[in-house]
């Protein structure tokens, strides 16, 4: 009786809490962007899903879209591709709620969305996003680079599992890195993504050289932004294990597959 008494007294303070708590976003990005460096993808989830809530609460629309987008990320990049189209899905309806004028970052909004249908195979979507994106991009008064960038991985990532045309995901992956490569700080996660699609891209077309190359460039990058033991690095050194033992470099490969450990 105890037990079930401080358990209910527990789950009243808890939800007392987080009804009561200021909807911090700044400082929830910051704790969800720590997570994520150190390779802490459930950490990052549960504080996320707990900036939905509190933001959802308060009727804190543009922070509630906000959190969904984090949560949709979150996932994607744990390749929890169902449960991050729900949560992309879920940060719409939000978005459909914004009142017209107050949107920010409209053509990021399409972007992400396009990316979130690519990846439960919704291509018809994707391709409705992808256009929209790209109208918005062509009315800004200012060239955006990151927004550039961010639409041609999507676009590359679309060419790729979408239409087939794998001449055309080269092109725009290409793209991508030049000007993300432009940025004064490029963004660890696209930029690393963009330069493994490059290595994957090439590897398909029998390049295997060119794609070891771009490979380790990933590595490279995700070794000096993140901690040991982080997931993408450990993708990393399994794709370049793969490589290199399709290569016949066997006891590089295990190498490779024993880093990944």
């Amino acid at each position: 009786m105890f037990e079930k008494m401080t358990f209910l007294l527990l789950f009243v303070f808890l939800s007392v809490n987080i009804s009561g708590q200021d909807c911090d976003a700044e400082q929830f990005e910051k704790e969800i962007n720590q997570m994520l460096r150190e390779g802490l993808f459930s950490q990052a989830d549960s504080i996320a899903d707990n900036w939905y809530e509190c933001a959802t609460e308060q009727q804190n629309t543009p922070s509630a879209y906000s959190a969904g987008i984090y949560l949709f990320q979150i996932n994607r990049n744990k390749r929890k591709y169902k449960t991050a189209y729900k949560h992309a899905k879920a940060a719409l309806e939000k978005w459909k709620t914004i009142p017209y004028g107050e949107h920010e970052d409209e053509g990021l909004h399409h972007l992400i969305m396009a990316d979130a249908a690519i990846l439960v195979k919704k291509n018809y979507l994707a391709k409705k996003h992808l256009l929209e994106a790209k109208k918005w991009l062509a009315f800004q008064p200012e060239k955006n680079d990151f927004l550039n960038a961010h639409y041609a991985f999507v676009n590359g990532f679309y060419h790729q599992h979408g239409d087939k045309q794998y001449d055309l995901t080269r092109k725009s992956f290409r793209q991508a890195l030049t000007l993300l490569l432009e940025l004064p700080q490029p963004p660890i996660y696209l930029t690393g993504q963009t330069l493994r699609w490059l290595g994957t891209t090439n590897r398909f077309n029998g390049d295997f050289e060119k794609s070891l190359y771009f490979y380790q460039r990933e590595l490279s990058y995700y070794e000096a932004a993140y901690d040991p033991g982080h997931r993408a690095i450990a993708n990393t050194y399994y794709n370049i294990g793969a490589l290199q033992y399709e290569l016949l470099r066997y006891e590089d490969a295990l190498a490779s597959f024993l880093k990944k450990q």
